[in-house]
């Protein structure tokens, strides 16, 4: 086991969680969520330019799931992973409805670990769920953005295998 393999088991439990989000864009068509790891991919074209509004429908709305941290108290203890998921959103209505599209995907994101806790049936989520807003005083509108971090409890692999054979 990696924290790689929780970051891909991750990305696919969003991919699931988010499949039938209801997120309207300012078209009033809904668009899936495009769940990304480690970052927002590179533009292998130089026709495109992500900044350009024409290229947001390829970006928004998104989640990116990166590691952050682990932690391991023992050789026998398990092990703590951090990962972090950050959320954008396009919306242009003039009310901060973006924010309320953000903090909806972070409840979904929570009801789903708090109905099933086991993530590809090896990786425990252990409280604290934290999450946060885009606090930045820079105004962002259409943008919008937040976050939420997840720890999950897995074993670790040592050298030859499990710890205690399991």
């Amino acid at each position: 086991m990696t924290v790689a393999n929780i970051q891909n088991a991750l990305v696919d439990r969003l991919a699931e969680i988010l499949k039938d989000f209801p997120l309207k864009t300012s078209y009033n068509n809904q668009t899936p969520f495009k769940i990304f790891r480690h970052k927002i991919p590179e533009r292998t074209s130089d026709k495109f330019n992500y900044s350009d509004e024409d290229t947001h429908d390829e970006v928004y709305p998104f989640c990116l799931v990166k590691i952050d941290q682990g932690q391991k108290e023992s050789n026998e203890s398990l092990e703590d992973n951090v990962l972090n998921v950050l959320i954008g959103v396009k919306n242009e209505g003039l009310e901060g409805e973006g924010y309320d599209d953000v903090m909806a995907c972070i409840q979904a994101i929570w009801n789903d670990f708090n109905r099933n806790p086991i993530l590809e049936n090896k990786y425990l989520f252990k409280y604290p769920l934290s999450w946060a807003l885009d606090g930045s005083e820079e105004e962002r509108h259409p943008f919008y953005y937040g976050g939420v971090q997840l720890t999950f409890e897995s074993r670790s692999l040592t050298q030859g295998g499990f710890i205690n054979g399991q």
